[in-house]
């Protein structure tokens, strides 16, 4: 989808190919958009109208934002046992239910000792899925690149990592896109579970490029270990914030918009860019 769009980000170290620091205004001519959202739970909780909106939204501008794909990274509903949660949560992915393609992930507020409510609500079984849907892998068709979406549920087992890696082995042409619940701290560095999923999957494919998460409170863009890592989580502001994750094949860029409908506001503090050439062979 072709289209004009001037904004401005705020560029970080970019990886690999080329670095800038200052605020730059960027003219893109075409590009498409994974979104992402993630820590729902204070949304489920008190305030679903703000959820509802993120999937509105969504729906409404799938062809202008070029949708190809929405990621869930956990905490979808607050307190477990609530199934009315889960239900509100069911609700509003109702809205972009066979509109957008997407993967739905469990942090710990999902889980419990039989994960009883995310597989009844959430769960699914193909050949792309793992444990009943608590764990994913999706193929985004872009425009010329491939991804690969790996979606790993909070604190992935040992099991868990073995499937993801076959899949990502599987696919050796794919680029990959990680996404889970505890990967990273606001400063960047890995968290404990992070650190185990770094070293058991991430720093074993070259083709792994983006890694997205949530669990701790705040924003976090930048590179870690050579790869793209995204921190998102809003739940301290009960704020309905989508990260639209917007690729431009053509300029070789990822932009990194943050836009809550609900109020109609961007973050303009946490935008980034980063210059994915390196995502080309």
């Amino acid at each position: 989808m072709k289209r004009v769009f001037v904004y401005l980000v705020i560029t970080v170290l970019l990886w690999g190919c080329a670095s800038d620091s200052e605020l730059v205004a960027f003219d893109s001519t075409s590009y498409y958009t994974i979104a992402w959202i993630s820590d729902t739970q204070n949304l489920v909780d008190h305030n679903n109208d703000a959820f509802e909106s993120m999937m509105i939204y969504l729906k409404n501008n799938q062809q202008k934002e070029d949708i190809r794909f929405l990621i869930h990274t956990g905490d979808v509903i607050n307190i477990y046992s609530i199934e009315s949660q889960w239900q509100n949560a069911r609700k509003a992915f109702d809205i972009i239910e066979d509109k957008i393609d997407h993967s739905i992930i469990a942090g710990n507020h999902d889980l419990a000792n039989d994960n009883k409510y995310f597989i009844e609500y959430f769960g699914k079984q193909d050949n792309m899925t793992y444990d009943n849907g608590l764990a994913t892998a999706d193929i985004v068709e872009g425009d010329k690149l491939e991804y690969l979406i790996i979606s790993l549920s909070y604190d992935p087992s040992d099991e868990m990592l073995n499937w993801a890696n076959k899949m990502i082995m599987d696919h050796p042409d794919k680029i990959v896109i990680v996404d889970t619940h505890s990967y990273l701290n606001i400063d960047g560095s890995l968290t404990a579970i992070g650190e185990n999923i770094y070293q058991k999957l991430i720093s074993k494919h070259d083709n792994i490029r983006l890694v997205l998460c949530g669990h701790i409170h705040g924003i976090y863009s930048g590179i870690n270990n050579d790869v793209i890592s995204l921190l998102c989580d809003y739940q301290q502001d009960d704020s309905a914030y989508i990260r639209l994750l917007r690729i431009d094949e053509d300029s070789k860029r990822l932009d990194v918009i943050s836009y809550d409908p609900f109020v109609n506001k961007y973050d303009e503090t946490n935008n980034s860019s980063f210059d994915i050439s390196c995502w080309f062979k």
